[in-house]
């Protein structure tokens, strides 16, 4: 563990990230506004905690991003674009299963009000150097997706919503649920028959606008120029709402079935979710 953080930190300081510290403890509004009250995480994930003299429930938190977009805010920081790490434990009360814990350690990185998406390729391809060149990893692959903007996502609900209507036999209970309280949830199902069945339905990259199409040529045009190898999912949503545009996943098929070790993407309305007037890249 310490040969990983160290060699991130050493990492990490060549592209001029630093370091920040975030509580471990939250209140719980801050992750239920920030990732959707529908997702796993806030539905059956979260360690709450009440107090008997308030109102207020604190929890622990179970990722960093929304703690520390909620530090950017409070602190008034006019540095752009923010660049920084942090790193320690998360907490996620669900049933463990083989390869996950309750409580694990994460390295988290940020870049906070940056609006280019060249800023996101170069960002893999920081990550990439840091798995190949730093760790000397050698078996693990990459998958994007382009989740499109907020106009291009309503648009993508109605048809999906249409397709999974039409099959609405075919598909499991849970994602009869997710139809109707987080469609996109459904690219996360497990289950073979789904799996198998929307890979026939609609793919919100084919059905983006000019400026985010473009945006998404731009990204695999320029992940290629940089020599980073990489394959489309159309199933990859990455399970917390705020995510837009780009959503990457690495995994390894050295680690079973729980093959993902690193994910992310890029969240532009994420301030705003957390109360912020201001939107920041």
């Amino acid at each position: 563990f310490n040969f990983f953080i160290e060699t991130a930190k050493k990492h990490l300081k060549i592209y001029n990230f630093k370091q920040i510290i975030t509580p471990i403890l939250e209140p719980s509004e801050l992750f239920k506004r920030s990732l959707g009250l529908e997702t796993d995480v806030v539905s059956k994930e979260m360690y709450l905690v009440s107090n008997e003299n308030s109102d207020e429930t604190i929890c622990l938190r179970p990722e960093m991003t929304a703690s520390t977009m909620r530090a950017f805010i409070n602190e008034n920081i006019e540095q752009s674009p923010y660049k920084v790490f942090s790193y320690g434990p998360v907490f996620r009360h669900e049933r463990p299963q083989k390869g996950r814990y309750r409580e694990f350690n994460q390295l988290n990185i940020e870049i906070i009000d940056s609006n280019s998406i060249l800023q996101d390729a170069q960002f893999i391809k920081m990550l990439d150097r840091y798995f190949a060149e730093k760790l000397k990893l050698d078996n693990y692959a990459l998958t994007l997706n382009f989740l499109g903007c907020l106009e291009d996502r309503i648009k993508f609900r109605s048809k999906l919503d249409k397709f999974l209507q039409e099959n609405i036999d075919k598909i499991c209970d849970k994602c009869k649920i997710r139809k109707e309280k987080n469609i996109m949830r459904v690219f996360d199902c497990k289950t073979e028959s789904c799996q198998t069945l929307y890979k026939s339905g609609p793919h919100i990259a084919d059905h983006l606008c000019s400026i985010c199409n473009s945006e998404w040529k731009t990204l695999r045009d320029t992940l290629q120029n940089l020599s980073v190898s990489f394959s489309y999912n159309h199933a990859l949503v990455r399970g917390l709402d705020y995510y837009n545009k780009t959503v990457f996943e690495f995994s390894s098929n050295n680690l079973g079935a729980q093959n993902a070790f690193c994910g992310g993407g890029r969240y532009d309305t994420l301030a705003t979710a957390i109360g912020e007037k201001k939107d920041y890249q």
